[in-house]
């Protein structure tokens, strides 16, 4: 597990949990603001850096010793803990432990880029395609690029009302599709954009076709902002990604 893998979670939970929403969309709203400059590490005695008292930095650091010494190792599952000083009231110490989900890691074909989604989001994309049965389906793809780390998130999908499909041929179509990009933009307050597409090859191969390649360059000609376009391909038993790039 990341520690970016907790950030996007909860873009995820954002916008797949209505119970979330409005807190979540405040939070992302205030982050989209802020700075570096309000957390200033210095390089030297004559450059500027962030005052934090040493009783702050002993309690973290105590309470971050405790949890090392006595964390059970055999325990496999993805867990945060974020601990709070003066939260409450003054003197006030919690800490809250927080559950991950599986977040899976896939190659991207022929690129140095690697491909991260939740467990269950990859298991949704599974559940489209076996239940479209012999004809094609699929959806867009909304997450986010690392490009410092050559990392791209995958973190929802939609399903336009639209869609048509055969056993050979998809049209995806775009039922709903403008609500549901604002809705999520305006809920992460831009961090989730539309970054591909994925569809389903029932009985082939995960290879992109001619018609997949032709396809995904004239919707990255035409729609993308970051000369970057991703396609997955799923046929029900493996999955492959690729990205389409003008910088290749």
């Amino acid at each position: 597990m990341r520690l970016s893998d907790y950030y996007m979670y909860l873009l995820r939970i954002c916008v797949t949990n209505s119970e979330y929403e409005e807190d979540f969309c405040q939070w992302f709203k205030t982050e989209s603001s802020y700075t570096l400059d309000k957390v200033r590490i210095g390089e030297g005695c004559h450059s500027n850096t962030m005052v934090l008292g040493d009783d702050l930095i002993s309690t973290h650091a105590g309470i971050a010793s405790n949890l090392i010494r006595n964390h059970n190792y055999n325990n496999q599952n993805n867990e945060i803990y974020l601990s709070f000083l003066d939260y409450d009231w003054p003197g006030s110490c919690h800490t809250d432990r927080i559950s991950l989900p599986d977040f899976k890691q896939y190659d991207v074909d022929s690129s140095e880029w690697k491909v991260r989604l939740p467990k269950d989001l990859e298991d949704l994309i599974r559940v489209q395609s076996r239940r479209a049965g012999k004809n094609e389906t699929g959806g867009y793809l909304m997450g986010c690029w690392d490009i410092k780390r050559k990392v791209v998130y995958i973190l929802h999908t939609f399903v336009p009302t639209d869609i048509r499909g055969t056993h050979s041929k998809l049209t995806l179509g775009t039922g709903g599709w403008k609500n549901e990009i604002d809705r999520v933009q305006k809920l992460t307050s831009g961090s989730l954009r539309y970054i591909g597409d994925w569809h389903s090859h029932p009985k082939g191969s995960t290879k992109m076709s001619n018609i997949d390649v032709e396809s995904c360059a004239t919707t990255l000609y035409s729609e993308m902002d970051n000369n970057r376009f991703l396609c997955l391909i799923c046929n029900n038993d493996q999955l492959s990604f690729n990205i389409i790039s003008l910088n290749t």
